[in-house]
């Protein structure tokens, strides 16, 4: 015993069989646990990730909808041809069915803002009076015409004969003005042939006839666009004058979309009506003045 040192006494008695399968038994435990417990926390983040994409299922399949329901109602805002016919769609259909719900409903400043879009004299039906004049202006010829109308505006069709060519004496002609250097140019390297030729020479005077008659009619229609603009002018004075927004009541409001409905539900707003045009049928080869049949 006196000759054990110090660190001998202090060494741990080796383990025993027992003990060592004990203590493997508590490890094995405790990573069972663990691993169940890791389990759980992954079962429950599963969890909320399913949930979560759910969710955003559901918000992106809102979203589509919603997309679809706003493209919906743009194609259907799409269906008017003018900003005119929107706004007066909003006036007598949308606020015309709630001043006969219940006026009380409606502010008449709601209403007389759209009115101010649909007044003959306001700016959006201005705007689309010039833009269907335009329209018929710019169609009432084909395009190849207008460009034998411009080209015989400068050189009258009886003298395309000796200017086609574009010989010395004929380019002369063409020299009088600073628009005839583009009809000349256009005509460069272009030869019609001797037929063609006659032909211009024969039809000469229907031509011009017909060309004098379409320019009448055109600058005619710009006369009655005028005349129409002028009268728009009238009766913005005449609403500016007579103040309706100081006299008009929730009982008038009522009345003349009631008014307003019931006439329109006659089928009598037609423009053989509206404008006293008469109605007949259309038998003859020409057309008759102020007949309107289509």
């Amino acid at each position: 015993m006196e000759d054990l040192n110090s660190n001998d006494l202090k060494r741990k008695p080796p383990k025993t069989n027992k003990e060592r399968s004990r203590q493997h038994r508590i490890r094995k435990k405790k990573f069972i646990e663990e691993i169940q417990q890791e389990c759980k926390d992954l079962r429950a983040k599963v969890k909320t990730l399913e949930e979560e994409n759910k969710h955003l299922k559901e918000a992106l399949t809102e979203t589509k909808v919603s997309k679809l329901k706003y493209s919906k109602c743009r194609q259907e805002k799409k269906q008017f041809d003018h900003s005119l016919h929107e706004y007066e769609d909003y006036l007598y259909n949308n606020l015309g069915n709630k001043v006969l719900e219940d006026p009380d409903q409606v502010r008449y400043s709601t209403i007389e803002h759209a009115v101010e879009h649909v007044y003959e004299f306001s700016d959006d039906r201005i705007d689309y009076i010039k833009s269907l004049f335009n329209k018929i202006l710019n169609n009432m010829i084909s395009h190849g015409t207008k460009c034998f109308s411009v080209c015989h505006n400068v050189v009258p069709i009886k003298k395309w004969d000796v200017n086609i060519g574009l010989k010395k004496r004929g380019r002369k002609y063409f020299d009088k003005a600073s628009e005839t250097d583009i009809i000349q140019n256009a005509f460069k390297n272009i030869a019609f042939t001797e037929q063609a030729k006659q032909t211009f020479t024969t039809f000469n005077k229907i031509m011009t006839s017909q060309n004098r008659k379409a320019k009448k009619i055109a600058q005619n229609l710009i006369k009655l666009r005028n005349n129409l603009l002028n009268l728009y002018q009238d009766m913005k004075a005449t609403v500016v004058t007579s103040s309706q927004s100081n006299w008009y009541k929730k009982q008038d409001m009522y009345n003349h979309f009631q008014l307003i409905q019931r006439i329109s539900s006659t089928g009598l707003i037609t423009n053989h009506k509206v404008y006293d045009i008469p109605k007949k049928e259309h038998k003859e080869e020409k057309y008759q003045d102020g007949e309107l049949t289509e």
